[in-house]
This record gives C-alpha cells, sequence and structure tokens, in this order.
C-alpha cells in the first residue's frame, strides 16, 4: 500500500504533518476524517523523515519510553498514553512525530507500522522490540526494557567520555608543545649558535635537523595524515572488506582491544536477551543483534551462526568456533540453551559486562594517563636538554 505525506487540520484548528499509508488520496482524507482530521495537502512517495530534522535525545527518547510503559502498565490503552505523552513533550520535532504516530495508531495501523515513519527516532532494535511487544501482549514491557537499555548505553558512552576527557586534553597539549618547540623555539636558538658558529653535540644537531625538516615538510606530512584519516573512513563506511579488517585490527590493539571486545559481545547480550524475552524468533533475534553490534568481526560470527542455526545446531556450538566470543558468553549460552532460558541467561552476562566494563575503562586509562605523562616529560626533557647542553658548554668555556 502506498504511502502519503500529509497536512491536515483538526476542528480546533490544530495542524499536524505526518506519513500514512492509503490506497489513494482520497482514502487517505477518508481516513483521516475518521479521525476528527481535514486533509489540506497530501503528497504521494514521501520521505519517511517528515518529522522536521530537529534532534530528539537520548534523554528524551527514555523518557518517553518510560512514559508509555508506565501507562500502559496502568491499563491506559495505547492511543490515550500517546496522547498524554504528546502534551508532555517539549520538543517540537518530537511531540510532531508522536502526533503523527498518534494519529496512524487512531486511523488504525499497529503501534509498530506507525513508529516506523519515524526511523530516525525509533531505530531497527526498537521498532522490532515494540513489534515483538505489540505482537506477544507485553507492550509496556517492550517500553520499559527497550528504555533501560538506551539507559545503559548512554551511561556507558558517558564514562568513556569522561574517561578519555583528561588524555584527550594532555596528548593535544603535548602535540602542541612539540609543534611550538620545534617549529619555532628550536629554529632561534639554531640561529644563533650557527651565529656562534659552535660545535653542536649530536642532540641538538638532529633535533635541529628535525625543526628545520618539520618547517619545510610538516604541512606536507599534516595533509597525508588528514587524507589518510579520510581514506580510511571512506574505506570503513564503503568496502565490506576494509571494515572487515580495520575492525580485527582494533580488537588486537593491547588495552584496547579486550576492551572493544567486551564492549561488542555486551551489545551482543544485551540485544539477544530483550529480543528472545519479547519473543522474537532466535533466528530473527540473530539476524537483528548483526546490524547493532557495531563490529564486523562479530557480525560475521552472528551470520554463521544463523546458517549453523538454520540447519538445526545450537547457537552456543556455532559461535563456538570463534575466537570474538568469550568463555563466558559461550557457557551462559550453554546453560540458557540446556534450561530453556536464553534470555535469562544473556542477561546474567550482560550483567557481568555491565560491572566489569566500567572497572576496565577506568584502568585501562589508570594505565594511559600516567604514560602519557612519561611520554611528555620525556619528550620536553629531550628537547630541553638539546637546546641547552650547548649553552652549558658555551658558559662553561666563558667561565675559563
Amino acid at each position: 500500500m502506498p504511502e502519503f505525506s500529509y497536512h491536515a487540520v483538526d476542528a480546533s484548528g490544530h495542524a499536524t504533518r505526518g506519513v500514512m499509508a492509503a490506497e489513494n488520496e482520497m482514502a487517505l482524507e477518508h481516513r483521516l476524517r475518521e479521525v476528527g482530521y481535514w486533509l489540506i495537502d497530501a503528497r504521494s512517495g514521501a520521505r519517511k523523515h517528515t518529522s522536521g530534522r530537529g534532534r530528539v535525545s537520548r534523554a528524551e527518547l527514555v523518557e518517553f519510553l518510560y512514559g508509555m510503559a508506565s501507562l500502559l502498565t496502568a491499563g491506559v490503552t495505547a492511543a490515550d498514553a500517546l496522547r498524554a505523552m504528546v502534551e508532555e513533550t517539549e520538543n517540537e520535532s518530537f511531540r510532531v512525530a508522536l502526533e503523527d504516530i498518534e494519529l496512524n495508531l487512531n486511523a488504525g495501523s499497529t503501534i509498530h507500522d506507525a513508529i516506523s515513519k519515524h526511523p530516525h527516532i525509533f531505530n531497527t532494535q526498537a521498532r522490532h522490540l515494540i513489534n515483538a511487544g505489540e505482537y506477544s501482549g507485553n507492550l509496556a514491557t517492550a517500553f520499559r526494557d527497550l528504555a533501560e537499555h538506551i539507559e545503559w548505553t548512554q551511561k556507558l558512552l558517558a564514562d568513556v567520555k569522561q574517561a578519555t576527557l583528561y588524555p584527550a586534553m594532555i596528548l593535544t597539549g603535548v602535540f602542541g608543545l612539540i609543534a611550538l618547540m620545534v617549529t619555532f623555539v628550536v629554529p632561534r636558538f639554531a640561529a644563533i649558535f650557527e651565529d656562534l658558529d659552535m660545535d653542536l653535540p649530536v642532540l641538538t644537531r638532529g633535533v635541529i635537523a628535525l625543526g628545520e625538516w618539520a618547517q619545510s615538510f610538516g604541512w606536507i606530512v599534516a595533509l597525508v595524515l588528514i587524507a589518510a584519516g579520510f581514506a580510511v573512513r571512506f574505506a570503513y563506511r564503503n568496502i565490506d572488506e576494509a571494515r572487515l579488517l580495520i575492525d580485527g585490527l582494533w580488537l588486537q590493539v593491547p588495552v584496547f582491544g579486550p576492551l572493544n571486545r567486551m564492549l561488542v559481545l555486551s551489545r551482543f547480550a544485551h540485544n539477544m536477551s530483550l529480543m528472545i524475552a519479547a519473543g522474537i524468533p532466535i533466528l530473527q533475534a540473530l539476524a537483528l543483534c548483526r546490524g547493532v553490534v557495531g563490529n564486523r568481526v562479530m557480525e560475521s560470527a552472528i551470520r554463521a551462526a544463523e546458517t549453523a542455526v538454520n540447519d538445526g545446531h545450537r547457537v552456543s556450538e556455532a559461535l563456538r568456533e570463534h575466537q570474538i566470543i568469550s568463555p563466558m558468553v559461550l557457557r551462559m549460552l550453554t546453560v540458557g540453551e540446556e534450561t530453556g532460558r536464553l534470555d535469562e541467561a544473556l542477561a546474567h552476562a550482560a550483567r557481568r559486562f555491565d560491572e566489569d566494563i566500567p572497572r576496565r575503562i577506568q584502568a585501562a586509562f589508570a594505565v594511559l594517563e600516567p604514560a602519557i605523562m612519561m611520554t611528555l616529560i620525556g619528550i620536553v626533557g629531550l628537547i630541553g636538554g638539546a637546546v641547552f647542553l650547548p649553552m652549558f658548554s658555551l658558559m662553561s668555556g666563558l667561565s675559563h
């Protein structure tokens, strides 16, 4: 059935825009009239992103999901719950989207179909979880589980940002200081030493040569590095083989590789647990998880597991051959399959990751911060020594 981008108004003069499926424009007008709206304008084949370009934050989405869960648990119908959330939403873009969802719901669409018209707000995982909750009759639970998962993701991102802020500031200072000393300070002293016709130490000659090279070719190196960064980013986004290679290399990086592996496995455990608990079949849950784990190596492992499960094998058997899967996750998968409580076993694994990942992040940056400081001290000491050694020699010669 085709979809139309519509502009309609109700009896009080309140205008709304959105997307609705209908056989033709007359059928669209009839559907809107049934829910108290008069069609002003309609266009066929419209974009799904119709609720404006305004950003909807994770906090606003979580607040909406928790609100819907509470209202549905209290016995309020989905349409009435949506109406209440529309009235409480301050974000104009989000309110327009929710009005469109409410209107589609009143016109006979399912919640899943209604929210699917706004993928910029409700991603694939959210849409499928809500669809599963609607299908199984556990819509309130689906909203609450999704809110908790987004909150966990938000907290994890906040922890990572907080942990990386100080090292990033130090690294910026390190590179800024090196650039200043090599391109400005050292050349000034080099000119003085040249005028004095001094016999310079090897260290000083090396640093001066580095400064001259940086002044001549530093901009070329900077351009090459920037171009390489864009090339890697383009390849990662557009070439499957490049993304697989980069993701695999990222898993091998000392300190951060094991942490990245835990993050990938955590996403897998969280999402599989939520989807299985919501009643999504195992094959479909695996296919959905493949799109949210964020690592092509893990995606390949899940794709292989899909094939194996389709052939009658267990998930634990299929994933056992892949090194990215940790022994703890394999044990939880095996226990879950043996007991018939795979969602609970994966939820236990997810909780373990929730506890371990913040500690690993703190431990990683506890090692990184002193390493950066020692590097900074070493570089400053090296350049300082190169500058002051000839001066000490000069002063020593003058004293004699």
